[in-house]
């Protein structure tokens, strides 16, 4: 019986969390009508994005999702993390079942979700707009094997973003400073990943030559070592927060 209550109310947090998305609609905001602004822009310079053959669709996509999941989790999920963390909920936690390491870990699982599903928004309007304009090279791109590439590095970068997010709620204590901690952080991630959007056709002919001369093998092996390099300096900044900086204090 202890088990099941502890299950219960573990994932009850997450319950906890949704009840705060309908007093905040500044989270629908950044889940849904930001990442229409990214693709709008996009959109808008189809023809100089895309004016090379060898411009990868997945490529474009996996740098959308980056960019809308670095503002996310730099933005709004840090917010979240802040309210929580200042309110009498937060504060007696301690009293109920629920250990604060799992409250980290459902916050964590809470922002993937999140992030997920306006990652997903962003692919359907792309594949929406491929139909409507009948751009079918698009779509046959689109469903290629490295979309599956593409997904695994985004999974693993919004991975790295959160723990990113968990660190700064560590050492930011105050709204002041957290507004200018995500201006920086914008600044310094987001803004070159949407000016490598504009710019990626000019890199695609060099990129080409790359995958060609080192082979597909050799594509996999770089892939395989980012991922793996992500997620341990992922767990890294999970340490950190817990155990250096004590992020449920």
């Amino acid at each position: 019986m202890t088990n099941k209550t502890l299950t219960i109310n573990n994932w009850g947090i997450l319950n906890l969390f949704t009840s705060y998305l309908k007093h905040n609609k500044a989270i629908i905001f950044s889940m849904f009508l930001l990442p229409l602004i990214f693709i709008v822009a996009v959109s808008v310079n189809y023809n100089t994005i895309m004016g090379n053959e060898n411009v990868s669709p997945a490529l474009i996509i996996m740098l959308l999702w980056l960019v809308q999941s670095t503002s996310f989790a730099v933005q709004t999920f840090l917010t979240i993390l802040l309210d929580f963390k200042q309110s009498i909920i937060y504060r007696r936690i301690g009293l109920t079942r629920i250990k604060k390491v799992n409250f980290l870990i459902m916050s964590s699982i809470f922002n993937l979700i999140l992030m997920t599903i306006s990652n997903f928004f962003i692919f359907l309007v792309i594949i929406i707009l491929a139909i409507a304009f009948k751009e079918n090279n698009l779509l046959n791109a689109i469903f290629q094997w490295q979309m599956l590439l593409s997904i695994l590095f985004t999974l693993a970068c919004s991975v790295l973003l959160t723990s990113v997010a968990l660190l700064m709620s560590s050492l930011i204590k105050t709204r002041t400073g957290q507004t200018i901690s995500a201006l920086i952080v914008n600044f310094l991630i987001i803004l070159p990943l949407f000016v490598l959007i504009f710019f990626v056709h000019s890199l695609s002919n060099s990129t080409s030559q790359l995958i060609d001369s080192i082979g597909l093998g050799g594509v996999i092996g770089i892939f395989v070592g980012a991922f793996v390099l992500i997620n341990l300096i992922s767990v890294l900044l999970y340490y950190l927060s817990w155990k250096l900086f004590r992020w449920y204090e």
